[in-house]
């Protein structure tokens, strides 16, 4: 548990440390400069759970420092360490599984850094044990570069009690509220965002579009179309420098999103316009498709190789087989940013901007342009999902592939416009039904990727054969996951067929009746 307070502009901190040292054994330890940088994922994950992370460097050693939020207590601390791109590449350690399973696959990205003036005072009894840390600290924001810093945007003091010792500071405490200074509210890097301008946690890759249901169809379906597009440009400079792969996990989301609202908008827009925005936007999720499969491939292998027994199969295929699919997806990433710096990626880039944010008509004789979204939208919905549940009726066994797979497709459209018209909407039937719907596209999902990495296997075996680099050794490898693949294939389809069949029950045709009648 660590406490902190803040000094106003008119204390002198020296002046706070003299009055201390009058009642207390503190044995002052000089001042330090540190920079301390703020790492978290792009969207977030550590700050989402309630976790700061930081890099505090001296220019003598460097150290990460991993706490909570709450209480500001350090919960890690790991010395003569940098912050890593991933979180898998540090020692290995408590600090690195745990870090991992926060933030993987996510890289860790710096977000605020702060130049500090701490002078420390340790308390101590009268052995000379130390009892707690007594911190003064002058801290401002980085502009620029790490050479250059801003106005002070916090003075505060900080009391850090040594782990059983808390009861021992207690009158320090009382002394430190006796001199009027008033208990720090909000975190420091909270304070360095704000002073920057910056909201943590303002990235959403599901954006919450608050829609007037009395609002024309035309009009409503620019702000969603709006908010997807600018999900997609928040990702582009990440999926251009392949900071991680979920940047373009989230661009091809948010892509798929648009996709399956302009399905749905005819005779809302002119039939010229949604034709083209739905076969460019079709192109960029074709040339975006391959190398999201690479990715999950890639991040699936060594998952693959626990698979295998343990010995010289299981080396030779995790090391092989790193090394063909990380070329692959290198030349897969070139051949994709070739697509996406095109002249035809950015015309259609710059008229889809044009289009999300130009004014609808005030009169247009589309048949739906003007009706109210909230009508609209729940019409289209009742339909896309009547369609579900037939198909839910002819799930069959699992056995069928294919139409697990329409079913995939179908049920990822009926989730996104779900999402996006969640607002017009009774809150606790959309959680409902979005519960059922995650669950089944979940294992839907899980039953394709079988699929898709039984296709990437074979295809992985018949390139490094054609080049020579197929040992006997990983040809054994990958007949032994090829085979696990298809009987867990297998065992997943049944399961989703099970869950699929449960779109088509009496209960679900109930719920999709109260939840999309009109009000």
């Amino acid at each position: 548990m660590r406490y902190e307070y803040s000094l106003p502009e008119d204390v002198v901190a020296a002046d706070i440390a003299d009055t201390l040292r009058q009642r207390f054994a503190l044995h002052d330890l000089g001042s330090q400069r540190w920079l301390i940088c703020y790492f978290d994922t792009f969207d977030w994950r550590l700050f989402s759970q309630g976790y700061v992370l930081e890099e505090h460097r001296n220019g003598c050693s460097n150290h990460l420092h991993w706490r909570c939020i709450a209480n500001g207590a350090p919960d890690r601390i790991l010395p003569n360490a940098r912050m890593p791109h991933f979180a898998h590449e540090l020692p290995a350690g408590a600090f690195r599984d745990r870090l991992s399973r926060c933030t993987e696959p996510r890289a860790l990205l710096p977000q605020v850094i702060v130049h500090t003036q701490a002078h420390t005072l340790n308390l101590e009894n009268e052995e000379g044990k130390t009892l707690a840390r007594l911190v003064l600290e002058t801290s401002r924001v980085a502009e620029g570069d790490e050479s250059k810093a801003a106005p002070v945007v916090s003075r505060r003091l900080r009391l850090e009690p040594l782990r059983g010792y808390e009861a021992n500071c207690k009158a320090l405490r009382r002394e430190v509220k006796r001199l009027g200074l008033a208990q720090v509210e909000r975190d420091l890097m909270l304070e360095a965002l704000a002073f920057s301008g910056r909201r943590p946690a303002s990235y959403k890759v599901r954006p919450r579009v608050r829609l007037d249901g009395q609002a024309r169809t035309d009009e409503a379906a620019r702000q969603l179309l709006a908010a997807f597009v600018g999900v997609m440009h928040a990702n582009l400079p990440g999926v251009r420098a392949r900071t991680d792969p979920e940047f373009l996990h989230d661009f091809r989301t948010s892509l798929r999103r648009a996709r399956a609202l302009l399905s749905e908008l005819d005779e809302v827009f002119p039939k010229r316009v949604l034709e083209r925005y739905r076969r460019d936007l079709r192109w960029v999720g074709e040339i975006t498709g391959p190398v999201r499969d690479l990715d999950v491939l890639m991040l699936s292998l060594d998952d693959y190789a626990q698979m295998l027994e343990e010995g010289p199969v299981r080396e030779a295929f995790s090391s092989r087989c790193h090394e063909f699919v990380a070329r692959e997806l290198e030349q897969a990433y070139e051949r994709l940013h070739e697509r996406l710096a095109s002249a035809r990626f950015q015309r259609l880039d710059a008229s889809l901007q044009e289009f999300v944010t130009s004014p609808v008509p005030r009169r247009t004789p589309l048949e739906h342009a003007m009706e109210p979204i909230e009508v609209y939208a729940r019409a289209r919905m009742e339909r896309r999902f009547r369609k579900l549940r037939k198909a839910a009726g002819n799930a069959g066994s699992g056995e069928d592939a294919e139409v697990l797979h329409d079913a995939r497709i179908l049920a990822k459209r009926c989730r996104y416009l779900l999402d996006a018209f969640a607002a017009l909407l009774s809150k606790s039937r959309v959680r409902v039904l979005r519960r059922r719907l995650k669950a089944l596209q979940d294992q839907l999902g899980l039953h394709h990727d079988c699929y898709v990495h039984e296709q990437a296997l074979v295809t992985l075996g018949e390139r490094m054969r054609m080049q020579d680099a197929l040992s006997p050794s990983v040809a054994s490898a990958i007949e032994q996951l090829l085979s696990g693949l298809q009987r867990k294939q297998r065992e997943l389809g049944v399961e989703a067929a099970r869950l699929l069949k449960g779109f088509a029950g009496k209960d679900m045709k109930i719920l999709c009746r109260e939840l999309f009648q009109s009000p």
